[in-house]
């Protein structure tokens, strides 16, 4: 594929909180991301599916105005995290503790994504750069300009083989880059608008595209990685535009989020990737989601609330309360750690050990 290459709150103080949320089949460790938010420990119950708060593994104040975007390594030991300063911060997953800064980019950090194999950092930024970082000394590798003006929200994916990676170009274009040399391997048109979010399949196979911008080409576009086809084009409920996409690990479905705006309609869809058709609309406005590692939950956060609905029913199953607080409050990021992140950083003297090792039968 690719000419010999693989392709494969109350309060003003943001915080980054590890939650757990009690799952009918175990207790996973999830990150809940607000931009402003700050007493998770006082996170209150809603509706009538509502449970009790997620238990809180750790808070930390990472910025002093919002925090987005968030992202956990494949390994589940680190977390990072951006902010308003223009820098990544990397922490330990266990704890919290922070490791070490990425600095470089002039401008808001927009997205980050660690490599499958957890050695890199990648980052765009409204400087319309996307940067490559070393995760281990937090050196930057390599700077790509990525065109045209600034713009929040731009996106970044690893493609699984760890070589090359996807952004967007003068906002409207898919590009896949090889990282070796920092060449794009194709580019193609991703949305009219503006592309919001990427995401590579798990076999590496296919790349989807969306954004759009008050109705403006409310599309996902789904590209064949080996070559840059495109192969399918799906028109979304979201007439706004789709905020983030999300394969779910084992590869079956493909989740959409969109923000809750007057006058625009829309909802969180799940679209079953065999046949492209869209089998679920839950009935939420969801900008940040994310699925469980076993591809059995999907995990939904907006301004006052996460839910986490089964797959494919459908069905809400938790329900957590989430303060509301800033300008900030609708823009929310998330990120789910792998299966077995809670088992790496198990500590027998710790009184969170149990809220981190133990399932919940």
């Amino acid at each position: 594929m690719c000419v010999q290459t693989p392709i494969d709150c109350s309060g003003d103080c943001p915080n980054v909180a590890i939650v757990t949320a009690i799952q009918p089949w175990h207790r996973r460790r999830y990150v809940l991301l607000c931009r402003v938010v700050c007493l998770l420990a006082a996170l209150d119950a809603i509706g009538a599916m509502a449970q009790q708060a997620p238990d809180v593994i750790w808070s930390r104040q990472t910025d002093t105005n919002f925090v987005s975007p968030v992202a956990i390594s494949p390994d589940g030991i680190w977390v990072a995290t951006s902010g308003p300063t223009n820098s990544i911060r990397l922490a330990n997953l266990a704890d919290g503790a922070v490791v070490r800064h990425f600095l470089g980019h002039t401008d808001v950090v927009a997205s980050i994504a660690f490599s499958p194999r957890g050695g890199l950092l990648a980052s765009t930024a409204d400087d319309r750069t996307l940067r490559l970082w070393e995760l281990s000394t937090g050196a930057l590798l390599r700077t790509i300009s990525l065109g045209g003006g600034q713009r929040q929200f731009s996106s970044v994916a690893f493609h699984p083989d760890g070589e090359h990676v996807a952004t967007d170009r003068s906002r409207t274009n898919v590009v896949v880059w090889r990282i070796s040399d920092g060449m794009p391997v194709w580019e193609r048109l991703g949305n009219a608008s503006e592309i919001e979010s990427l995401a590579f399949s798990p076999d590496g196979s296919l790349l989807v595209a969306a954004g759009g911008f008050r109705g403006a080409d409310a599309q996902i576009r789904v590209f064949q990685v080996s070559n840059g086809n495109p192969i399918q084009s799906l028109t979304t409920s979201n007439t706004y535009g789709v905020r983030e996409l999300a394969f779910s690990p084992d590869g079956q479905w493909l989740a959409a989020g969109t923000d809750r705006l007057t006058n625009f309609s829309g909802a969180v869809e799940l679209w079953r990737v065999a046949d492209w058709t869209r089998v679920r609309q839950l009935p939420v406005h969801a900008p940040a989601l994310g699925f469980s590692p076993d591809s059995k939950l999907l995990v939904t956060l907006r301004p006052n609330a996460m839910e986490l609905w089964t797959i494919p029913e459908g069905t809400l199953v938790r329900s957590f309360g989430t303060p509301v607080s800033g300008d900030y409050a609708p823009h929310l990021s998330i990120a789910v750690s792998p299966a077995d992140a809670h088992r790496k950083h198990c500590d027998r003297d710790s009184l969170s050990y149990e809220v981190e090792c133990f399932s919940a039968e």
